[in-house]
């Protein structure tokens, strides 16, 4: 049975002479696949990360698009509701009433 070395005693070039090629071949092996696989779990997080930004930006887009649609529509609906006062108020005057109202207008 080998000697234990202390710590002191343990250098690289020990592991070298010592530990048979065929493990140093698997331990580099076994970390290139671990490296491999963080990369390209990475990549696909970044796709999947990309796509989702893309998805938020195309909503935002659809979203804004619909806002001034409905601020159009707000104003359009605003001046019918005081076009529509301004009838009814006028169905409620005589005609004397609204030539009097129409020159306070024109001279304000």
């Amino acid at each position: 049975m080998p000697r234990l070395h202390s710590k002191d005693e343990i250098t690289v070039r020990w592991l070298i002479d010592r530990i048979p090629v065929s493990w140093w071949v698997a331990v580099v092996v076994a970390l290139v696949a671990v490296f491999s696989a963080g990369v390209g779990a990475g990549r696909l997080s970044f796709q999947k990360l990309d796509a989702d930004i893309a998805s938020k930006i195309a909503l935002r887009d659809h979203l804004q698009s619909d806002v001034q649609k409905l601020s159009t529509q707000k104003t359009q609906l605003h001046a019918e509701l005081v076009s529509l006062q301004v009838q009814m108020e006028v169905q409620k005057m005589t005609p004397e009433q609204v030539r009097e109202a129409l020159k306070k207008w024109t001279h304000d």
